[in-house]
């Protein structure tokens, strides 16, 4: 695994039986296997270059493929946390539909990691 290197071109073609990966500074790796995980932008924007170009399918895969805003927050605690420590995690319904999604996921960070905090989410447009 190589950190802190922008892929820019993957060349995987059947007549090297091997891949290529070329980074941004023109560093070349060669292997027999290559993962890739990059976020699904990446792949819309499609900055990162295939050669060959993907299958048609996998292509009209990643256009069809949605995702949306996520934002996190962790709330930290001086000393240890004010409810059970042994819940992994814990939920908020609230009674009014378009309020579902405000931060009503709750990891507790203090039975998970031994930290006293909890982790929230907000989703869709409640995290804009």
């Amino acid at each position: 695994m190589q950190l802190n290197h922008k892929v820019v071109d993957v060349n995987y073609s059947a007549t090297n039986q091997k891949t290529t990966v070329t980074c941004e500074k023109g560093t070349k790796f060669t292997a027999d296997y290559v993962v890739i995980n990059v976020p699904l932008g990446v792949l819309k924007k499609k900055t990162l270059k295939f050669t060959p170009k993907l299958p048609e399918e996998k292509l009209k895969a990643i256009e069809r493929i949605g995702f949306g805003n996520l934002c996190k927050v962790l709330v930290s605690f001086p000393r240890k946390v004010p409810w059970n420590r042994e819940a992994n995690y814990f939920a908020v319904v609230p009674y009014k539909i378009n309020e579902r999604g405000l931060f009503t996921q709750f990891v507790n960070l203090d039975a998970v990691a031994g930290v006293p905090a909890v982790l929230t989410f907000g989703s869709g447009n409640n995290a804009d």
